[in-house]
């Protein structure tokens, strides 16, 4: 199957940049947490090389397909910020503090006006950083990103706010970042996976709602056999076979 291949682009507005590797936006796939890794796909009889019984999550295809798509973009200088939720004082400082900045989105932008108290992972967010992203995101004309926090690494000292950037005409990537905690100092480290960006072509669509038919029920039945009369599943299989 052919599919459109398109050029994205990560410009760095801070000379030299480029040039540190371990500080480049990369695909997605290069940060795909160890926890992750090391889930076996399955449980496996003893002396066997089947799969059987219950299958892990490393099986489904949402979080291995969220692991392959886009480009993670790792924190380019260590930092540190902090938030002190009753005289309201915030600072950041970073190992190159001349060279790259940070910023704030007051309370009374958004935190203020959200329903309840937002929290991840049990941690409560009191504050909003504004990171002076270093680099430029192009992509060609209709073509837009995704922005979304690194979920499944699961940090409970900050995430970035998820939202959609037309980089065919807007290029500065300024990630609003949620401080969980208060009044604590959280480091973010060097090359520590950061944010993530999936690119994708902007489309009108229209939807339907509607109840199977005959046919599509058969059609559904049939492909659920397919997947479950196989130890391993056949998702991948089907994935493989859509390429050849």
């Amino acid at each position: 199957m052919n599919t459109e291949s398109i050029e994205v682009k990560f410009i760095s507005t801070v000379q030299g940049l480029s040039g540190i590797k371990d500080l480049n936006p990369k695909p997605s796939k290069t940060f795909i947490p160890q926890w992750f890794k090391d889930m076996p796909y399955g449980h496996m009889k003893e002396g066997s090389d089947h799969l059987y019984g219950l299958k892990t999550a490393k099986m489904c295809p949402a979080l291995p397909e969220t692991f392959s798509q886009g480009y993670v973009i790792p924190m380019w200088a260590d930092t540190v910020l902090k938030f002190d939720s009753v005289t309201g004082a915030w600072t950041w400082v970073n190992s190159s503090s001349d060279v790259f900045k940070w910023d704030v989105h007051l309370p009374n932008q958004l935190l203020e006006h959200v329903p309840e108290k937002v929290s991840f992972n049990g941690v409560s967010a009191s504050f909003i950083f504004k990171a002076i992203c270093p680099w430029r995101l192009v992509t060609p004309p209709g073509y837009s990103v995704m922005q979304l926090p690194m979920f499944y690494h699961f940090n409970k000292n900050f995430s970035v706010l998820p939202g959609v950037i037309h980089t065919d005409i807007h290029h500065e990537i300024n990630q609003q970042v949620l401080y969980h905690g208060d009044g604590k100092e959280l480091f973010i480290r060097r090359g520590e996976p950061f944010v993530q960006y999936i690119p994708y072509k902007r489309l009108d669509t229209t939807f339907l709602v509607s109840d199977a038919t005959e046919d599509e029920t058969k059609d559904f039945t049939s492909k659920n056999l397919d997947l479950y009369t196989s130890f391993e599943g056949n998702y991948l299989r089907k994935k493989r076979q859509q390429h050849d």
